[in-house]
């Protein structure tokens, strides 16, 4: 428990949304992880007032220069609802002036950025439906004033790259720090870049990887591969000749530079194209 009541009455005043608090200098404040009780020396008040932790979360975080007051849209893109959930809540914790809009697949998505003015967009790539460099690509083509924070949990090369060259923001891992999410929310709003650390080392080295992109087929013949389908059985599942079918997996190998399936699979996991 710690003891820290002058600290904080140099804040006379703090509002947070439409509660206003103030803290008396004569009263020292206690704070645990789950609480904050002001107790006044001489006792008179019949119960000590205690505020809830998501609201002192915000007074502190607001006393520590953590909370934003910028007024802008957001949109998060993210099919699995736990880690949709988890960036809304960073985001009402960080921003006071955010307004959020919520969708699970690219559908949704572009139906939303259709009938509301988004400032930013994080975008999960690894979507159902649409591939995440073909959202980024539709997103930024047909409504370019809007930011692109990806967030992923692949660090792929060829995958950033491409991604990149689709003129997209920013980047961040599901596994990343709210106050890196901050920050990266932050920067691009500002319209700048926010490239992780760990991942600007990885950009020098990048310029001769090639841009990698799969078309349709290539990405079901790629699935079925990841099933331990034979070309035989991929070629009857999909009426193609398994002359065809083996043509398209030296073209995928060719163009990965991998060397067998299972490297090609790989690569396909660590790129975000598999998920």
């Amino acid at each position: 428990m710690l003891e820290d009541g002058n600290a904080l009455t140099k804040l006379a005043h703090l509002k947070t949304g439409k509660v206003r608090v103030r803290f008396d200098r004569r009263i020292p404040v206690f704070m645990d992880s789950c609480s904050v009780i002001l107790l006044h020396p001489t006792h008179r008040y019949r119960k000590n007032p205690v505020l809830p932790h998501t609201f002192v979360s915000s007074i502190f975080m607001k006393i520590r220069g953590m909370v934003s007051e910028k007024v802008f849209n957001a949109l998060i893109v993210e099919d699995q609802q736990l880690v949709r959930q988890g960036l809304m809540l960073i985001m009402k914790q960080h921003f006071t002036g955010v307004r959020l809009y919520e969708a699970g697949d690219s559908v949704n998505a572009f139906r939303i950025l259709s009938q509301y003015k988004i400032h930013i967009v994080l975008l999960d790539i690894g979507l159902p439906i649409m591939g995440g460099v073909e959202i980024a690509e539709k997103i930024l083509k047909e409504y370019p004033s809007v930011k692109i924070l990806v967030v992923t949990q692949y660090s792929g090369e060829a995958l950033i790259k491409n991604l990149l060259r689709t003129g997209v923001h920013s980047f961040i891992f599901k596994n990343s720090a709210p106050n890196e999410i901050r920050e990266a929310v932050t920067t691009v709003l500002d319209g700048k870049h926010f490239i992780p650390e760990v991942l600007k080392s990885a950009l020098i080295p990048m310029t001769h990887i090639p841009a990698v992109a799969f078309s349709r087929r290539e990405a079901q013949i790629l699935l079925l591969l990841k099933m331990g389908r034979s070309s035989k059985e991929i070629s009857e599942r999909l009426q193609l000749t398994e002359y065809t079918i083996n043509s398209y997996r030296e073209a995928m190998l060719k163009k990965t530079k991998t060397g067998n399936v299972a490297q090609l699979i790989s690569y396909a996991y660590e790129n975000g194209i598999l998920g």
